[in-house]
Order: structure tokens, then sequence, then C-alpha cells
């Protein structure tokens, strides 16, 4: 016994070595990369809105159904006015790297998956395409901040259920979940969903946590659709047809796994239908983390995409975690059945890996193109702001989708003006920013080369 006992205490400070320099990695690259490239569309809108706000207004709802959101918005706007997403870079990627430990740590020994199989899926997550932008889009910070609590969830809930005691402890992370994103309200379906299946569930034990969560999680359902707050959704989202909401989340099961869109690739809603039959065959007839893995993937999607009737790589960031257990679990049975296929799998996953890093590099660079064209923007509107109060508008050639001039006026200069856009500048009339070309989408901001590339008519 005495030989055992130090063997150990020896491989927990080796597995606490490896985690602590794990998590410091993930900690300093992506906070570096992401803190480096500026602000974005939604940025001034969140910071607008939180230094405005009373901190009371915030924790009774008014301003919206998420006050975490906001409450870290407001301190981002006190420790850093000028560019308070530089605050909120690092608290995002400070999150990033807990989730990375928590994902491996939920799989590997809450789920059991095989280790191997484990690392590849822990690796894909912290390098996927929805992390990508979500560290990249500071205003992403609800939906990182919302799988966090949720992995804390799920693992007090497993490990409550594994010792055979109520898993209250599990309740205080759904309530931070419900408080950062609606999302998160769901929740309790995917713990007591978890419990059915797990082997020394003690039903006595279980009902009062549910019962909580569940009241819990229908109250901020609840708020969130009567007392929307400063959040309005689009109209988009209420002409989703049943078929397209499920093409829809089916699409997201491409792009939380794969690298592409699938859209761009078949247009329409077929591909997006064909990867939910797919996930739907695999529910039915998959294990339990199959089937817990697809049902987190629906439960976190489908809110965001009802509320804005779009799917956007960063809503995919709690939703992929599901997507990536059942795609786990699927493997290790597949690799279980046919042995001989692991060094194949194994250097698929090396690509994958490989690719998506270098995806990583490329969106890196285009954000930071477009803080820069923000930064540009930010001063021409300062300089300018004098002439656009007194002409009482602003008119816009060409808006870039990735900023939002009214944002930027009320939030460096207090100016609520209107903003219009315009085909081109006219000779006479209200100020006039013109960008000369379209930028449609980040990667087409313009390059250091193109400096300076927004221009500022005033009237005659």
């Amino acid at each position: 016994m005495s030989a055992v006992a130090p063997d150990a205490a020896a491989a927990a400070r080796r597995s606490i070595l490896l985690h602590g320099a794990a998590a410091a990695v993930v900690l300093v690259t992506t906070g570096l990369v992401s803190a480096r490239v500026g602000v974005w569309v939604d940025d001034l809108m969140l910071a607008r809105i939180a230094r405005d706000s009373a901190v009371a207004a915030l924790l009774r709802l008014e301003l919206g159904p998420f006050p975490l959101h906001l409450l870290l918005w407001k301190a981002a706007v006190a420790l850093h006015p000028a560019e308070p997403s530089r605050v909120i870079h690092w608290v995002v990627a400070a999150l990033h790297a807990a989730n990375v430990l928590l994902v491996f740590d939920v799989l590997r020994r809450r789920l059991r998956v095989e280790q191997r199989v484990a690392l590849v899926a822990t690796a894909a997550f912290a390098l996927g395409r929805p992390a990508s932008e979500a560290l990249l889009w500071a205003a992403a910070d609800a939906d990182v901040a919302v799988l966090s609590f949720a992995l804390l969830a799920l693992r007090s809930w497993l490990i409550a259920l594994e010792a055979v005691r109520a898993p209250w402890r599990a309740v205080g992370w759904c309530l931070l979940a419900a408080a950062a994103k609606v999302s998160g309200a769901l929740l309790p379906v995917a713990l007591v969903a978890a419990a059915l299946g797990h082997p020394r569930l003690d039903a006595r034990r279980v009902i009062a946590p549910v019962l909580v969560v569940g009241a819990l999680g229908a109250l901020a359902i609840a708020n969130a659709l009567l007392r929307p707050g400063a959040f309005v959704y689009t109209p988009e989202s209420h002409a989703m047809t049943p078929g397209a909401i499920a093409a829809t989340l089916g699409a997201g099961l491409f792009r939380s796994l794969l690298w592409i869109h699938p859209e761009r690739l078949v247009p329409g809603p077929l591909l997006g239908g064909l990867a939910l039959a797919a996930a739907a065959a695999a529910a039915l007839r998959g294990e339990g983390r199959v089937r817990l893995g697809l049902l987190w993937f629906a439960l976190f999607l489908a809110p965001a995409v009802l509320a804005s009737g779009s799917l956007q790589s960063r809503y995919l960031y709690a939703p992929s975690f599901g997507a990536l257990l059942a795609a786990a679990a699927g493997a290790e049975a597949l690799l279980r059945r046919a042995p001989q296929a692991r060094a194949a799998a194994t250097l698929a996953a090396t690509l994958w890996l490989a690719g998506a890093l270098a995806l990583d590099a490329r969106d890196a660079r285009a954000a930071a193109r477009c803080g820069d064209l923000n930064a540009e923007t930010r001063a021409l509107l300062a300089e300018h702001a004098d002439a656009i109060a007194a002409a009482g508008g602003l008119l816009i050639v060409n808006r870039p989708p990735v900023l939002r001039p009214s944002d930027v006026l009320a939030y460096d200069t207090g100016l609520r003006v209107p903003v219009y856009a315009t085909p081109r500048c006219p000779e006479t009339g209200l100020p006039c920013l013109e960008y000369p070309r379209e930028v449609r989408v980040a990667a087409s901001c313009p390059s250091s080369a193109e400096r300076p590339f927004a221009r500022l008519k005033l009237a005659r």
C-alpha cells in the first residue's frame, strides 16, 4: 500500500502539470491572437448598452435575459474604455482554455471515451471553426461562457450520479448557464438524458434537483420571450419554416465537424436535411453517448437559430461539444469493430487538425485587417464628429458588415444621428463616409497596401 500511494500521488502531479501546461498554451496563444484583431460589428453596441445601463437594471433583467453577458461588458468598459473588447478577448481566451480541459475531462473521465479518441476530439474542439470565430468575435463571449457553466454542470451531475448522491452542485452551474445565454436554460433536458442512461441512477436523489433546474429553466425561457430587453430578434427568424430550421440544424452539424459551409457546396436545404437524417439514424441505432451528444447539439443550437434566423460559426461553439461527443462515441465503436483502421483514422485526424490550424491562422489575419478598418473608421468619425452633428446625419457608401458607424458615433462621441445607405456620395447634403469597394465578409477586408481605405467627404 505504501508503494501504491506515492505512485498515485506522482501520477496526480503529472496530470496537474500536463493539464496546467495545456491550459497555459491555449490561453497565451488564443489571448495574444484574439486581442490583436480589434473590434467587430457588435462590440461597440454592447459596450454602449453596458456603459449606459445601471447594474441594478442589468440584474433586474431589464436589458435582456442574460445579465452575465452585459455585466462582463460593463466591467470591460470600466477597465479599458477606449477598447473594451481587449478585456473581453482575454476573458474569453481564459474561458476557452478552461473549456478545453473540461471537454477532455468530461469525455475521458466522466463519459469513458477512449483516451486517444478523447484527445483528438478535444484538439478538434480547441482548433475548430466554431472556436476560431468565437475567439475572434468579442461579442461571442456569451457563447463561450455558457459552455463553461454547462460543462461544469454536466461534470458535477455525472460525478454525483456515480457517487449516488443528489446533484445539487449542478443546479448552481445550471443557473449560471441560464444567466449567460438563453440556450443554457435548456441544459436540464440534457442532464436528464445523461441520468436516464446512467447505470447507477437513483431516481429518488435526482427528482428534486431536476424539478428545481427545470423550473429555473422554464422561468428563464419565459423571461427571454416576454422581456427581450435591448436585443430585438430579426424578422428572418420568424420567417423560418420547420423544414428550414431542421435543415439549418443539419448544416450546423457539418460546420461543427468539418471546415466547410455546406450551403456553399449544395444550395438549398438538401445537404443539411441529409445530415439531420443521418443524425436521427445514429440516435436511433447508436449508444447513449451518441444520443446525448446529438441532443446537446440540438438544444444549444436551436435557440440561436430561432432567434437570429441564421447560422453563424460562433453559434456552434457550445453545440460543437455535443457533435464531437457523438462523433467520438461513434468513432470509438467503429475502431472497436475494425481495429485495423486505426492508422488511417490517425492520419485523417492529423490532416484535419493541420488544416484547422491553417484556417485559424487565415481567419486571424482577416480579422486583424477588419480590426484595422474599424480603427480607421473610428478615427475618421471622431475627427469629423462636429460636422456630422451639425449636419444632423451621415451617409455611407458600401458599409462593411463588420462595423456599424452608428454604434461608433454613439460610443465614441455620444452622437445619435441617423445613418443612411447611399449608392454614391452626393456633392451636397450630409457628410458621406465612403468605402471604395464592398467588403462583404471578413476575408475581404482591405490589406495594409490599400490604406487609407475609408474616406469621409464633407458637404460643400
